[in-house]
Formats: C-alpha cells, structure tokens, sequence
C-alpha cells in the first residue's frame, strides 16, 4: 500500500498546486504522479492522508482528496487538466477559465502570511515554533517543566519602526514590503473574482464564500506591513 498526502502544512490557507516542476511540484501533480508510479508497479492499495492540527475546515482539501479518488481508480486517464474541468463542473455547475492562476494568486498570500513577520524563515520553521508551551513541540521528547522556559522571540520576529530613525526600517524591510505592496494591489481583483464565483455556481458557494474569508483574512498581515511602512516613512514610530 501506499500513502499520498493532500498537503504537508495543514490547510488553514490556500493549499499548493505546482505543476511541471520536477521535485518542486505539489498538490494534485504529486498525487497524480505517485499513484501512477504505484499503479506501474503493481502495487496494491492507495491512503490519502491530510494533515489538519491548525484548521477549523477541511474545505481546501477537497481538491486533492478528489484527485486521489480519482486516479487511485483510473491511473492515467485523465490529464490534470480534465481533472480540472470536470471538479469545476461537478462541484460548482460552472467553468473556471484561469483556474491555475487564480489558485497561484490566492497561494502567494498564503506564502507570504507564513513569513512576513518573522526574520527569518517561516512560522513552519522549528526556530520559530513556540518553544515556550508544554508539548508544543508533538516530535521531541517531553520534560518536565518545559513550560517554564524562557525563550526570547524579540530576535525572530521583526522589529516595528524607530521615530528616532526613520527610514531605516522600510530599508531594512524592504523586499517584504515589496511583496506585501504587490498582494494589496492583487487583494480587490482577487476579491472580486472569488465573489464572481461565488455568484456563478449553482452549488457549494461556501466553498467561494470560506475562500473570501481566507483571503481576507491572509491580507490582513500586508496591509499592516504597509501601515508600518507609512509610519516609517512620517517619523511617527515607535
């Protein structure tokens, strides 16, 4: 038997679809690939497992697990761009010309969300976790009176801007900032696509109203990225 995954970083935001990209490929062209690759070698029995530890939904994963289904019974026979179409026939009642682009758009404010406030890294990072909570950390070994670690955070994440010295923050910040500035000026197009959507279908519009709700709520970080900036930029810091 073997066992596919829908994504490796839980699904509290929009999840990866990377195709054409060797080892750097995720999503649907993973499970596609492995499950053929099982298929070939006759191997019998396929799992799709999720990984879900910081998520109140399961929304975003029906994409894969459908994939799964999918090619676990026909290996081969349908090209992800079929796939593509006929999830969106299926699950909504509608087309979705773009599809692949919309979903890039949508993930790089996840990407972004996972790292803009902290130094280094991502919030994925085992240096950033909070080492601090009892058992946070589920893969070392527990001890007692973990808890009462002290760990200092002031180094990983970023700093807020200097009144005393401005400018030198939205220098030091500035290809976050640069990122952060393009997701706004992405977000109303974005917004305005997904409500579209969410329009045009004829069944499963909360999957289009959670997908609002996710990009709002992954917006919220650029946007006070770009407040800190103007703040930077006045003199008026902290």
């Amino acid at each position: 038997m073997i066992a596919t995954a829908t994504n490796a970083e839980g699904g509290i935001l929009f999840q990866p679809d990377i195709r054409n990209q060797g080892f750097a490929s995720a999503g649907n062209s993973c499970i596609k690939s492995f499950i053929e690759l099982a298929a070939k070698n006759k191997i019998k029995g396929m799992l799709c497992t999720a990984w879900d530890d910081k998520s109140p939904h399961m929304e975003t994963y029906w994409p894969d697990f459908i994939a799964a289904a999918e090619y676990s019974w026909s290996p081969g026979k349908k090209s992800l761009e079929t796939l593509d179409e006929a999830w969106a026939n299926k699950e909504f009642g509608i087309s979705i010309p773009g599809w692949l682009a919309l979903q890039a758009d949508l993930r790089s404010g996840s990407v972004f969300w996972y790292e803009a406030l902290f130094e280094n890294g991502t919030w994925m990072d085992d240096e950033n976790m909070l080492q601090s909570l009892k058992q946070a950390e589920h893969w070392l070994e527990p001890f007692e009176g973990r808890e009462k670690v002290q760990f200092d955070y002031s180094t990983k994440i970023i700093q807020l801007p200097d009144k005393n010295q401005p400018g030198v923050w939205v220098n030091k910040y500035k290809t976050k900032l640069e990122k952060a500035e393009n997701i706004m000026q992405q977000y109303p197009r974005l917004m305005k696509q997904l409500k579209q959507l969410e329009n045009q279908s004829v069944r499963n519009k909360y999957y289009w109203k959670l997908s609002s709700a996710l990009c709002r709520f992954q917006a919220a970080v650029p946007d006070l990225l770009m407040v800190l900036q103007d703040i930077d930029r006045t003199g008026s810091g902290f």
